[in-house]
């Protein structure tokens, strides 16, 4: 049974997958919290797991942190600095 107010994100599906089945939480693509419209309904004062974070660029980052401000949710972003990094301009998880 997932864990209630745990929402794990990462910037691949796969990454995705494998979040919510080791954790068993529900997970999503960064991209489809980003673009979905209607937005996905997210309770606010959520905490937020961020997988490879290392491989969001900067414009999803700062989106994804501007979205987490809006609905009072807590992040946390887990990665390895030394791994590739996103393919999309920018490093923040470095930044941070």
């Amino acid at each position: 049974m997932p864990i209630i107010g745990i929402i794990g994100f990462a910037p691949s599906s796969s990454a995705a997958k494998v979040l919510s089945e080791e954790l068993k939480i529900q997970s999503e693509t960064v991209a489809r919290l980003l673009v979905s419209e209607p937005p996905p309904q997210i309770e606010p004062n959520q905490i937020w797991i961020v997988d490879e974070a290392g491989l969001l660029s900067a414009k999803d980052a700062h989106a994804l942190l501007q979205r987490a401000t809006l609905l009072k949710a807590r992040m946390i972003l887990v990665g390895d600095t030394r791994q590739l990094s996103a393919v999309s301009a920018g490093n923040p998880f470095k930044s941070l």
